[in-house]
């Protein structure tokens, strides 16, 4: 086996060919450089490994299937595929499971959004809490669309379709956790990913 037909084989990542010979190892975590140099590869890969053990170093991906659960969605309880536009999702906060469903949106003035719907935490989640959230979640998306289409999305108000406000006007007083704090996690868990 060749040296070229070697290193093709070995995981590369933070590791670079230093210009006078030799391999320099580098991590930057926070903002701060951490850095390793080698003569040897199988030794640089050996710092490397060993730096990104005490570093604490996550590597991309690793809680993918823990954190986010993006893809079809299905209707809780169905087989059926969720309206365009909606998607439920799943990710981990302080150690328990937490669920949303999601409904993008566009404003008047082209600008993306992101209306969540909370269904609960793990414990206490359940197949007719999430069929009773999608019911929400489509009456907003189709009230959105019907004001693209007539041309009164600058008068389209979301908030009209937080659960709380839907369960006052009906006399339910078992309203889900307010919309403001489902946003404030959301918007944590999307800092965090990209901290990564």
């Amino acid at each position: 086996m060749t040296a070229k037909t070697q290193k093709s084989n070995i995981d590369m990542k933070n590791i670079k060919r230093a210009k006078t010979g030799g391999y320099q190892i580098q991590f930057i975590v926070n903002g701060k450089s951490h850095s390793g140099f080698s003569m040897d590869l199988s030794e640089a890969v050996k710092i490397r490994d060993k730096m990104r053990k005490e570093l604490n170093i996550i590597p991309n991906g690793a809680f993918k299937k823990k954190s986010s659960k993006y893809k079809k969605s299905l209707i809780p309880g169905t087989k059926q595929l969720m309206h365009v536009g909606i998607t439920f999702t799943s990710f981990v906060n302080r150690g328990y499971e937490t669920y949303y469903i999601l409904v993008n949106w566009k404003d008047y003035q082209g600008k993306q959004k992101c209306k969540s719907f909370y269904c609960g935490k793990e414990s206490t989640y359940t197949v007719k809490r999430g069929k009773e959230i999608y019911k929400h979640a489509l009456k907003f998306r189709k009230a959105y669309e019907k004001a693209v289409l007539d041309g009164t999305l600058r008068d389209f108000d979301p908030t009209l379709f937080n659960i709380s406000n839907t369960n006052n006007k009906t006399g339910n007083k078992s309203a889900s956790k307010p919309e403001k704090s489902s946003n404030r996690l959301l918007k944590r868990r999307r800092m965090q990913l990209r901290r990564r």
